[in-house]
């Protein structure tokens, strides 16, 4: 049996559409990432499975707990369902030690062992030695474990974060992906996280919900999602791409040929766009590759600049009216390169 189960899920917004019927289950033990740019809907979602807000239409079921149903007219409150929730901000009670914090939703169910049970957790999180101090007093990341103690200390079925490294700096998010995802699966929780890094979504997620104005744009691995693509937002929207605007010209056996001013290429094609259509061709900046002579799928390049990004050159340059960029692991030193465009690295919508 799936461990939540959301069907159908419409909400407005005074004059918006939010959400428009998604659908999604959960398993046991699984981590699912719900990502999006903003306003696709993904926090109004988090927000109507932790009971915040009530939809329009659908229902949530978390097991045999029947939490909303719009035709049933059932909507069982937030402190009642007994999930676990971070929240972007942390919301830690400022006047109340770390270790008060993590033991607050125990001495609200009256725990005879709230004390015992708080300090394993903060044991498990790395933070026993920091139980006398208050919020103010410790970094980012440091209020950030106490946030995620206090939601797993009760062992809720089900833990929903939204946005949760996002007050973090670069570094320490790149760090705490790492440490988040092994106690996660350490602990085996059952997770739902929004956010709108994509790096976060696939270190994270077991599987992405990938949404776009309220609806499932793509529903995956985090391998599919980056790899696999099946819309042009979907490609868009992972990773860094290049994008060019041109005509197909050419359909063979699941490839096309792509012509725009001055240059032509085969690509892969991507849902059924017919010769002589209008077609954006999408590629990884890491899959356009850099060359010193041409070949086939290559094109004439001309340098413009380079930016050093530590353990690599993010190079810039023209071909003809476009602009295209590649990764190269030194600093380019000609002014005339070529670029070769994989054929089964670039997608053709």
């Amino acid at each position: 049996m799936s461990e939540l189960v959301v069907s159908g899920v419409h909400k407005r917004l005074g004059e918006t559409q939010v959400l428009k019927g998604v659908s999604f289950t959960l398993e046991k033990g699984e981590v699912v990432a719900l990502l999006g740019p903003s306003g696709s809907g993904k926090t109004t979602l988090l927000r109507a499975i932790a009971g915040l807000d009530h939809p329009d239409a659908g229902s949530i079921r978390l097991g045999d707990r029947v939490f909303f149903d719009a035709d049933a007219r059932r909507a069982v409150p937030a402190e009642r369902r007994g999930l676990g929730l971070v929240f972007q901000s942390y919301a830690l009670w400022p006047h109340r030690t770390v270790l008060e914090n993590v033991e607050y939703p125990l001495r609200l169910r009256k725990d005879p062992k709230a004390r015992e049970r708080a300090l394993s957790v903060l044991r498990e999180i790395g933070l026993e030695g920091m139980t006398a101090r208050y919020p103010h007093e410790l970094s980012g990341g440091q209020q950030q474990r106490v946030a995620l103690a206090r939601a797993i200390v009760y062992q809720p079925p089900l833990l929903l974060l939204d946005e949760p490294l996002s007050n973090l700096d670069a570094k320490l998010r790149e760090e705490a992906r790492v440490w988040l995802r092994e106690l996660i699966g350490r602990l085996q929780i059952s997770a739902l996280c929004v956010t709108h890094d994509q790096l976060e979504a696939l270190a994270l997620a077991d599987r992405v919900l990938l949404l776009e104005h309220g609806r499932v744009e793509q529903e995956g691995a985090p391998e599919e999602i980056y790899d696999r693509p099946r819309t042009l937002f979907a490609a868009e929207f992972m990773g860094s791409n290049n994008r060019l605007q041109g005509k197909v010209v050419e359909r063979r056996d699941g490839m096309a040929r792509i012509a725009g001013a001055g240059w032509e290429l085969w690509g892969q094609l991507r849902g059924d766009r017919p010769a002589g259509s209008e077609a954006t061709a999408i590629i990884r900046l890491e899959r356009t590759r850099i060359q010193q002579s041409g070949g086939q799928n290559c094109l004439a390049a001309k340098l413009e600049t380079a930016v050093y990004l530590g353990e690599r050159w993010d190079a810039l340059f023209r071909i003809g009216d476009v602009r295209v960029r590649a990764w190269a692991p030194s600093a380019p030193e000609q002014s005339q390169y070529f670029l070769f465009f994989p054929p089964e690295s670039l997608w053709i919508f």
